[in-house]
């Protein structure tokens, strides 16, 4: 009896302690906070390899351990973050490979009026996604961009 207790003691114990890549499988965000190390390990005993400068930075949680989410950006770039700088909250990119021209966001989906202009690389809320358009915001403004000129776009669900 001793002897199962602790065998499945033993086993409770090793498997509680490894990474799970179920809890976060297409688990998009942000950055939280204005300066987060970014680091080789879940922990603070493992190396910075880098430091976001950028709070809303958008992110995918590609793992969890003890409280530090494993990220990758859209670089491709990977790291292990602390829970607390891993925000929900989805933030995309903005990009025109024609970089001087700016994007639209628009009142309405229909495209009629325009209400803001974004140059490439800005950041903007991103609220829910149809076929080829996303609903976004800055700020308190709220408004529609061709889904086109996006970037982190997957996974946005359709407006109810």
């Amino acid at each position: 009896m001793k002897k199962s207790f602790f065998a499945i003691l033993f086993l409770l114990m090793i498997f509680s302690n490894h990474v799970s890549a179920q809890d976060t499988e297409g688990l998009f965000g942000s950055i939280g906070s204005n300066e987060v190390n970014v680091r080789v390990g879940p922990g603070t005993q493992y190396p910075i390899s880098w430091v976001y400068k950028q709070k809303y930075w958008p992110v995918e949680a590609v793992a969890k351990h003890q409280g530090w989410y494993k990220i990758r950006d859209i670089d491709g770039e990977e790291g292990w973050i602390y829970g607390r700088f891993f925000s929900k909250t989805r933030y995309g990119i903005v990009y025109n490979p024609k970089e001087q021209t700016p994007v639209n966001m628009y009142k309405k989906r229909d495209g009629r009026r325009v209400i803001l202009r974004f140059e490439h690389g800005a950041l903007v809320r991103l609220r829910a996604c149809e076929l080829d358009i996303c609903k976004v915001s800055y700020g308190k403004t709220k408004g529609w961009m061709q889904k086109k000129y996006l970037l982190n776009t997957q996974g946005i669900p359709s407006e109810d």
